[in-house]
């Protein structure tokens, strides 16, 4: 059956509860109508919910290309830093796929950020020449840029309206030290990324959400300079 059938036949068995000051000419048709502009007025109308169930590793179907809608991959594919290799657990209840650690070089302040996302971009070093007669240029590479890494992610307080004001607060002092951060991320091993400079960082108020702070910092990557001592100098 189509879901307007199934909604027709809902709206009608329930005609009969609804208070008599908004019924008057009220039809499950056009209370139909009436959900069915909703969806359209937000851009709705063609989507299509999925459910994902946690604790099956996702199935390729038969074409190849996509997944089944219900399955969802396990903590096998997870990328937290949790050593026992579970997933974590965020506030909501839900599995964490990928989280960071912040710290400082000797490790005495540390931030563990589980609502994170990292943007990862490098700009490479090359020597464009142009010759005269030759269309183009002649293209000498030199060496990788650093990474750009941007972090965006949130604090929350979840259930209660207090301020997430620890966390805040150790996240600004960390942005703030004069030195590189450690980081500790699977997702950003990949890139060999272990170290992290602050260019800067921004956070904004959310209106009517006291519970909650957004956070974006722009960082670049960094390689420790090792300096040997030469004999006999």
């Amino acid at each position: 059956m189509s879901n307007t059938g199934t909604i027709l036949e809902a709206v009608n068995a329930g005609i009969e509860n609804v208070p008599k000051l908004i019924t008057g000419d009220v039809t499950p048709q056009s209370l139909l109508n009436r959900y069915q502009f909703t969806l359209q007025a937000f851009g709705m109308d063609k989507v299509r919910a999925k459910i994902y169930n946690a604790g099956k590793a996702l199935q390729p179907t038969e074409n190849k290309n996509t997944y089944q809608p219900n399955e969802i991959a396990d903590t096998e594919f997870a990328m937290t830093t949790n050593a026992s290799g579970k997933a974590l657990i965020s506030a909501l209840g839900t599995p964490v796929f990928c989280d960071m650690i912040l710290m400082s070089q000797d490790g005495t302040q540390q931030l563990q950020l589980l609502w994170v996302l990292a943007d990862v971009a490098m700009t490479r070093n090359i020597v464009k020449t142009t010759i005269n007669g030759r269309n183009g240029t002649v293209k000498e590479y030199i060496s990788n840029g650093d990474y750009i890494v941007t972090l965006r992610g949130a604090f929350s307080s979840t259930f209660t309206r207090t301020y997430p004001k620890a966390q805040v607060e150790q996240l600004v002092k960390l942005c703030e030290l004069p030195e590189p951060l450690k980081v500790v991320s699977e997702y950003l091993l990949l890139f060999n990324i272990h170290n992290l400079v602050v260019e800067d960082y921004s956070m904004g108020q959310i209106e009517g959400t006291p519970n909650l702070q957004r956070f974006e910092i722009k960082c670049s990557s960094d390689e420790p300079l090792i300096l040997r001592k030469k004999q006999n100098v």
